[in-house]
């Protein structure tokens, strides 16, 4: 199965939700399977972000497919 790559951020916020909209829109439209969301360049996220990522995901689960996170966050960094 082929997992198609798309890059989000720097700021996954309100004032930028319709531009990540409308790469995840597209990214989703333009997979043929997996669609991976390297977040490693995201500096900031609040529920805006949350709520793409998520309906990105419920997209893809219709289809048979899934989302797949990317961060470059240590084991460590994550429970703070």
């Amino acid at each position: 199965m082929k997992t198609t790559t798309v890059t989000l951020g720097p700021e996954l916020t309100i004032p930028f939700a319709a531009a990540a909209r409308d790469t995840l829109l597209n990214a989703v439209r333009a997979s043929s399977g997996d669609l991976s969301v390297d977040l490693c360049a995201v500096t900031d996220m609040d529920s805006a972000g949350v709520q793409l990522l998520l309906s990105a995901s419920r997209s893809l689960a219709e289809r048979g497919d899934a989302l797949r996170l990317q961060t470059d966050l240590a084991p460590e960094s994550r429970s703070s």
